[in-house]
């Protein structure tokens, strides 16, 4: 009223106690020419007067009802115009449910009248030139924009060529323009969030854009276009600017985003002296802010590409820094169109984090310790077969027989003073092979088992709480398969040096290199391949074809005496560091085969290394006997040893020159007698005794009935022996010789032969 210059027309509604005027009172102090009333921070005027009381009621309610009239008098006020800004503020939605009620109230009676105006429109360039004229007192020539603008569609374009973004839009460059210096990416990311309640469209923009200049004039880095990605999220100012427009990202920011240097993003852009993972991180937090009831949340990859490219940062860079930063941060998510969203809880990695921090050292070591047990296991036992890992020196056992393979830490160039002398004073110092890791590189193979250790807790966790197909499930499947990886990088680069005995001392071979296939390292078998390349270790088929060789060698090495006992043989080749490793089996293989082609003797349970080497003969019937018989001829088998050349004969001891030399390995005789002679024509070995063979007699009878009688015929082997026959029973022995055939005498019942 005071205002229209009419004061007393509406003094009785407030000096003798608030009160609402009615219809015909706000048509009265209006009149009839063109009045124009501006209402603005109504919330926060009704929510100061919901504590003032009048009468039994308040000013606010009074205020309303007021209102309410004045709403109803203008459609009989046509030259009367009132403007309400938005009531719908979340910061006074929030309090007394009495307040909600006033503001709800109030917001249906003006909706009845009232036609919406939005005073800027967010989705046109003009918002951006409210921004320039409100923060820019001067910018650039159109040349000089369109000469940027083009610069970012070359880069686009390459991001093109390459599959990171799918198009380029032709209007690009007028996007530039409109918005410039701004990235034209604000426009679509404050899209996202600016229906949110109490977002204040404009002036929250002009506020949000405002940090950010003065983030990017205080930055050293060469910025061709303001983005969202250079708020510094380390001033107080932005997060609460943020928190403004969503409440519930704090934790989001300060384990991820931003936090002096230690939040994920910003570890990772130290480990690559960056800033993008920095950037991908804030520019898919601010297209996370959204409340909508189905929001659209984050970013694709090929959307992050294009918002972050610039002539300076390249697509590969960008590229690595989404995938380092999913795979470390704790609250990105993915939705199943693959957009990439910050949460507002913890994902997987968070809980994984979580519970590797709180293992204790043993379950640790515990965990890497049975990790290399899986690397390097002998699945073959060609070698080693007893493993100690990260043991202390007095804890390792070496076996007698057994080679141990220890994996110890070592800290520098030189092999540990103690190791050495532990190794120098050990019975069995070729019993040992060591491999070692550096302390540094073992630090991280410890923080990956840690990892390692922590993803098998929660993936059975999250098993029993969301089931195998569950997204959190497949999180935790991707997250251990890059744990996997991680562990195989951190092995191959933590041991590099293979120590084993040689001559008199260990050799340190620092050009141990490992190879995995596909995450699966075969640790046994890359280790002997080595070995067998440095000519400590032969394997089986090795053996077999340079035997003689390794027969010499162990003359040399092994032998300490002309005669040693099999045992010893296998001390001097656990105790002597310059005697070969043999695959499993391979010093008993090289004695029995010796022993077999006679180059050694094994007698008494000694092995004879040097010996006089003596021809001997063997000789047996050439199968089955009975045939003979008939023939009267045997038919011996001659095997002569350490000899290439037998005389036989059937009087008395051989002559070489005179008796009768055996063609072949076959003798045929009739004699009831035989002596045989072995010698060894090349002079290698001296002739031994000579061998006596006595023929076995056999003797077949048969009985036939003729006209004089039974007659009893046989046939006798050798032919010279003598028969004898008895048929009364008694003993033939007694009786004289007698010649085939012979008719038994009558009354006889039985012939007795011999």
């Amino acid at each position: 009223a005071e205002r229209l210059g009419r004061p007393d027309a509406m003094s009785r509604f407030w000096k003798d106690g608030a009160k609402a005027p009615g219809v015909n009172d706000w048509i009265s102090a209006l009149g009839d020419g063109p009045v124009l009333i501006l209402l603005d921070e109504l919330p926060s005027y009704l929510q100061m007067a919901e504590g003032q009381m009048v009468g039994n009621s308040t000013l606010a309610d009074i205020t309303i009802g007021a209102l309410e009239r004045l709403f109803n008098a203008l459609s009989q006020l046509p030259a009367a115009c009132v403007v309400v800004t938005n009531l719908l503020d979340d910061v006074f939605a929030e309090g007394s449910n009495k307040l909600k009620t006033l503001i709800n109230t109030l917001n249906k009676q003006y909706g009845k009248y009232a036609q919406a105006i939005t005073p800027v429109q967010q989705n046109s360039g003009e918002i951006f030139q409210i921004i320039r004229r409100k923060l820019f007192d001067d910018l650039p020539d159109d040349d000089v924009i369109d000469e940027i603008a083009q610069a970012y569609v070359d880069e686009l374009n390459k991001a093109k060529r390459v599959d990171d973004i799918p198009v380029v839009p032709e209007s690009y460059i007028a996007r530039i323009r409109d918005t410039y210096p701004f990235h034209p990416s604000i426009r679509d990311v404050v899209a996202r969030f600016k229906e949110n309640p109490g977002y204040q469209q404009t002036r929250a923009l002009i506020r949000l854009l405002r940090l950010a200049v003065r983030s990017t004039w205080k930055s050293s880095d060469q910025i061709f276009l303001i983005g969202l990605q250079h708020l510094d999220f380390n001033t107080q100012g932005v997060v609460e600017e943020v928190r403004k427009i969503n409440t519930h990202f704090t934790n989001a920011i300060s384990k991820d985003i931003a936090d002096r240097g230690i939040a994920k993003a910003e570890q990772i852009d130290d480990g690559a002296n960056s800033t993008t993972a920095t950037s991908v991180a804030k520019l898919i937090l601010m297209a996370s802010l959204s409340t909508a009831e189905q929001p659209i949340l984050g970013l694709r990859r090929n959307e992050i590409v294009e918002f972050l490219i610039d002539p300076l940062t390249k697509t590969p860079a960008i590229a690595s820094a989404i995938d380092k930063l999913t795979q470390e941060a704790e609250y990105l998510f993915f939705d199943p169109s693959q957009r990439i969203f910050f949460g507002q809880t913890a994902n997987v990695t968070s809980e994984i984090n979580n519970t590797a921090s709180s293992l204790a050292e043993e379950v640790v070591d515990q965990e890497l310790r049975r990790k290399l047990e899986d690397v390097f296991q002998p699945k073959t036992k060609a070698l080693y077969r007893q493993l100690a890992i990260l043991p202390s020196l007095d804890e390792i056992k070496i076996g007698d027989e057994d080679i141990t393979l220890i994996i110890l830490e070592r800290s520098a160039s030189e092999l540990p003073a103690e190791l050495v002398k532990w190794w120098e004073e050990l019975d069995r110092r070729n019993r040992v092979l060591i491999l070692t890791a550096d302390r540094n590189a073992l630090g991280t193979l410890r923080s990956v088992a840690r990892q390692m250790r922590a993803i098998a807790v929660v993936g059975t966790s999250v098993l029993s709480r969301h089931g195998k197909e569950s997204p959190q499930m497949r999180d935790v499947e991707k997250i251990k398969e890059r744990a996997a990886n991680q562990f195989t990088s951190a092995v191959r680069e933590a041991f590099s040096s293979l120590v084993f005995p040689t001559g008199s001392a260990l050799r340190d071979y620092s050009q141990f290199r490992m190879e995995f296939d596909n995450n699966d390292y075969k640790g046994e078998e890359q280790i002997l391949k080595t070995l067998e390349e440095r000519g400590k270790f032969y394997p089986a088929a090795k053996i077999e074809k340079e035997i003689r060789a390794i027969r010499a060698e162990a003359e040399e090495e092994l032998f300490d005496a002309d005669a040693v006992s099999r045992a010893e043989l296998k001390r001097k080749a656990a105790a002597k560091p310059g005697w070969y490793w043999l695959a499993s089996g391979g010093l008993d293989y090289v004695i029995t085969e010796s022993v077999r082609t006679k180059h050694w003797r094994e007698r008494h349970s000694l092995i004879e290394k040097k010996f006089t080497r003596q021809t001997s003969v063997q000789v047996r019937l050439d199968g089955p006997i009975e045939p003979m018989i008939d023939k009267g001829v045997y038919r011996l088998t001659i095997a002569p040893e350490d000899a290439d050349v037998v005389y036989a004969s059937e009087h008395d001891s051989p002559d070489p020159d005179a008796s009768a030399r055996v063609q072949g390995r076959v003798w045929e005789t009739s004699a009831s007698k035989a002596w045989f002679l072995a010698v060894d024509s090349k002079g290698d070995a001296i002739s031994g005794p000579v061998l006596e063979w006595l023929a076995p007699i056999r003797l077949s009878p048969s009985a036939q009935s003729t006209s004089a009688g039974i007659e009893i015929t046989w046939a006798v082997l050798p032919r010279s022996a003598q028969v004898r026959v008895a048929f009364d029973g008694s003993d033939p022995r007694v009786m004289p010789p007698a010649n085939a055939p012979i008719v038994a005498p009558e009354g006889s019942v039985s012939a007795r032969l011999i």
